[in-house]
């Protein structure tokens, strides 16, 4: 998960947790750009719209960039952003690297993984980087319906 603003809370679309989480029984890794050898590299908004624009009279590079970043609306709730790196004949950057540098900044475990495995995997991601924050997802009807992250680790 990439934030595509800072106004964008945490991980708490439903079926985004049904899809991609195994029904709260997995977890959200929110990923952090580095900016790192990320040259030549565009973030799009993806648009979510019912049928593909008409892409016969742009340019390569345009209609690559359309037809990564069109979904129908079924998805708009996932507010997604596409990294796209497109190449011509005189790209200055190929030899850069051909992968989006990004860091894990904070690991969401659903609200159905338990304790003793976010336990587990905490001691094995505090080993990797301490800096990592983990949150474990619950359930609060106090704070209104829906599913509400706690911290679980402070990094160093």
């Amino acid at each position: 998960m990439m934030k595509k603003t800072d106004k964008q809370s945490f991980p708490d679309d439903f079926l985004m947790w049904s899809h991609y989480a195994d029904e709260h029984k997995g977890c959200c890794i929110e990923l952090e750009i580095t900016k790192l050898y990320n040259y030549g590299w565009e973030l799009v908004a993806v648009t979510y719209q019912r049928t593909l624009p008409p892409i016969d009279k742009l340019s390569d590079v345009d209609r690559t960039r359309t037809i990564l970043s069109t979904k129908t609306p079924d998805w708009q709730n996932e507010h997604e952003v596409r990294a796209i790196k497109t190449y011509d004949d005189k790209d200055k950057f190929r030899s850069q690297s051909p992968y989006y540098h990004v860091k894990v900044k904070a690991i969401y475990f659903g609200d159905r993984v338990k304790q003793d495995k976010c336990e587990f995997y905490k001691k094995i991601i505090n080993k990797i980087n301490p800096g990592i924050k983990l949150y474990k997802i619950r359930e609060d009807k106090s704070q209104g319906p829906g599913f509400f992250p706690t911290l679980m680790h402070v990094p160093l």
